[in-house]
Parts: C-alpha cells; sequence; structure tokens
C-alpha cells in the first residue's frame, strides 16, 4: 500500500508487537499524563473512548456550573449597585421634596394668631391661627339655643366702632375657614364670633360672644 499514513500506522503497529514478545512492560516512574489517555482513546476508541467522552461531558458540566455561579455572583452585585443607586436616589428626591413641598405650602405654619375673650356674660374661650388665607378656630362653650347659631366674622374696628365687617360662615367648635380674596386681613384684623337668629337675616345681630386681634407671630 502507497498510503503514507497506512504505512506509518502499519511501523508503529510493528513496534508494538515486537515490545510485545520481548515481555512484560515494568510500570513507569509516573502515572501517564490524562492526555495520554485522551489521545489512545480516540485512537482506538471502545470503552476507554466511552470513558473519555464521559470525563470530558462532567468537565463541561463543572465548566457549565463555574460559569453560571459567575454570572449569578455578577447579577447579584448588579442588583446590588442597583439598589443602592435606587435609594440615594429616593433619598435625594425627599431631601429636596419635602423642603419644597413645605416651602410651596407656607410650612404649614401660623402666621397670625388671636386669643378669643368671652364677651358680656357668654362662659367660653377659644383661639384662631392664620396660616395663609386659612383661618382655623378652636372654640369652647358654644351652645346655641333653639332657633339660632353661631357665625364667625373678621371686622375692621376703629376702636369699639365697626366699620366693616366680612362673614367666614357659620361656625362650630372648630373648623378651617377660608378667608375672600380682596379681603386684606392687615385691615380685618378682629376674630369675632356673633350668636345670630335663625332669620335668614345675613347682617350681624350685634350681640358678640367671643372677639380677639390678630396678632404677628
Amino acid at each position: 500500500m502507497s498510503d503514507p499514513d497506512y504505512a506509518e500506522l502499519e511501523e508503529d503497529f510493528g513496534d508494538v508487537m515486537a515490545l510485545l514478545r520481548e515481555g512484560p512492560v515494568p510500570p513507569p516512574d509516573e502515572a501517564p499524563d490524562e492526555s495520554v489517555w485522551l489521545a489512545i482513546a480516540n485512537g482506538v476508541g471502545g470503552e476507554v473512548g466511552a470513558d473519555a467522552n464521559r470525563l470530558d461531558r462532567e468537565r463541561a458540566k463543572q465548566a457549565a456550573a463555574a460559569s453560571a455561579q459567575v454570572v449569578s455572583l455578577d447579577e447579584r452585585r448588579s442588583r446590588g449597585r442597583r439598589f443602592a443607586i435606587m435609594t440615594a436616589v429616593a433619598a435625594g428626591f425627599l431631601l429636596v421634596a419635602v423642603p419644597l413641598g413645605l416651602a410651596l405650602s407656607g410650612g404649614d405654619t401660623a402666621e397670625q394668631e388671636a386669643e378669643l375673650l368671652a364677651l358680656g356674660d357668654f362662659e367660653g374661650a377659644g383661639t384662631a391661627e392664620l396660616t395663609g388665607t386659612t383661618l382655623a378656630v378652636d372654640l369652647e362653650g358654644l351652645d346655641a339655643p333653639p332657633g339660632s347659631f353661631y357665625e364667625l366674622w373678621l371686622l375692621d374696628l376703629d376702636g369699639s366702632e365697626v366699620r366693616a365687617l366680612q362673614s367666614l360662615g357659620r361656625v362650630g367648635a372648630d373648623g378651617t375657614y377660608t378667608v375672600p380674596e380682596g379681603v386684606d386681613v392687615e385691615q380685618f384684623s378682629v376674630v369675632d364670633v356673633s350668636i345670630e337668629p335663625d332669620d335668614g337675616n345675613p347682617d350681624h345681630s350685634g350681640d358678640s360672644v367671643l372677639r380677639g386681634g390678630l396678632q404677628d407671630l
């Protein structure tokens, strides 16, 4: 045969047969490297080849598992970084939003306050706080007789004389009321509570039970 590969194989086989005729071959001082067995397995096939294939598959599985662990670790680190970034953004938003909200709402801090004292023989008291255009009242002792109610007013007083007045509506023990647009609380600076007959007349009855002037805080 002229095939050079076949001739080389035949020569190698002859060398092996010659060694076998010489008798048992002593074991080597060191075990052959695993690549030697893989080379033999690839050359002769059989069970050794199957074992090598299984070994390759096991190695492939181990490599895949190691790769999966690395990806999982990277993913956890990435999630940690995303969580840290989101936390920082949320904290920054609160630092900006809270002061801004307080600024826009005036901080919900009263600007003026009035202590309402009882007039005549009325037994009661109260307070009023002005924030922007909102007047909040807290009153005690309101117990209107049948057929009557209490009404809240802002008065423009000149001494004891009422020059002008503005009704804020019927009032109970507490509540918040909006100062109408155009009413200057520097001018209408006295908070007044009157008792009114339920007769449909919108005018002040002249019977005030609580009164106090707004003062800057």
